[in-house]
């Protein structure tokens, strides 16, 4: 048996030896409190069209893949139109 230094994520339990792989894992993972979305709003292959402002928007997942996300906005974690699901709602429906 041999010890190795690993880098664990502070948001899952994921771990890799690599600092380097685990930082971009915590940038992307869905237990990051910087990538937890209130959703309000409809899907278009890879954005999202706001319900009540049109702004079309792509959710963290998006920058995971080699999709151009030029002309849309990150989706915000907050949203003052944010109306149509509870913050439990939400975390049914998206296992947060």
């Amino acid at each position: 048996m041999k010890k190795i230094q690993a880098y664990q994520c502070a948001y899952c339990s994921k771990a890799s030896a690599s600092a380097g792989a685990m930082a971009q894992h915590e940038a992307k993972c869905k237990h990051n409190p910087n990538n937890l979305h209130k959703v309000c709003i409809g899907y278009h292959k890879w954005g999202f069209e706001c319900k009540d402002t049109g702004v079309m928007m792509y959710s963290y997942h998006a920058e995971k893949s080699s999709v151009d996300l030029k002309g849309l906005v990150r989706m915000p974690l907050k949203c003052e139109h944010n109306k149509y699901m509870s913050d439990d709602e939400q975390a049914k429906r998206f296992n947060v």
